[in-house]
């Protein structure tokens, strides 16, 4: 709290937080009014100021596509996509995470499959501006231990520029595992007949 007088040309300064509301409207304005009178005086002398705030709406959308049909042994593609589906006035998104639950990092070393070569590039360093796409595309064989059907999920987790806020989405996809099998039987005559010549 500032001291309750002011000598002529002098200032004073308050310094508050204001934490914004869900249902609060954009832009928020605020005013601050402050009431003084002269010392010995009566008179009320009074001053206001205004200040808006504008407020972004972050988010992001995450997708993921598999190949429908595979079997043990046989390599699965999946593509994920990030959207930032933020207001056009936000920051761009910071990448803190994206791993999936088969192959890990996407912005790192796969720790199963492989990357398909231009088709995965690394995050931007500066972030995903609002209305800007990242996918990468990857694959990884199918193993005799992956359950039927196998569901491959993905979880990206990121913050605007400059912001503590975490936004983050997920994704998943179910990939049917056929199972693919022969049955042959053979059957023979119980008793092999030579051929025999008679003489006459």
């Amino acid at each position: 709290v500032p001291a309750t007088s002011l000598a002529h040309g002098a200032s004073c300064t308050v310094t508050y937080t204001h934490i914004v509301q869900k249902d609060e409207p954009d832009p928020v304005v605020t005013t601050a009014s402050a009431w003084m009178h002269p010392v010995g005086f009566p008179n009320d002398i009074k001053g206001s100021d205004s200040a808006s705030i504008n407020l972004f709406q972050p988010s992001i959308a995450v997708d993921k596509n598999c190949d429908d049909l595979s079997k043990v042994g046989d390599d699965v593609s999946c593509t994920v996509t990030v959207t930032n589906t933020s207001s056009s006035d936000s920051p761009n998104l910071i990448l803190d995470s994206i791993n999936d639950t088969k192959v890990g990092n996407l912005n790192g070393v796969l720790s199963r499959g492989t990357k398909t070569p231009g088709l995965c590039p690394t995050f931007p360093v500066g972030g995903l501006a609002p209305g800007a796409t990242w996918s990468c595309t990857y694959s990884f064989t199918v193993l005799s231990t992956d359950s039927d059907p196998l569901v491959n999920s993905v979880i990206a987790y990121t913050h605007p520029l400059g912001f503590p806020n975490v936004i983050w989405d997920d994704a998943s996809d179910s990939i049917n595992l056929f199972q693919p099998s022969l049955a042959l039987d053979k059957s023979c005559d119980d008793v092999d007949r030579k051929s025999t010549r008679l003489n006459s």
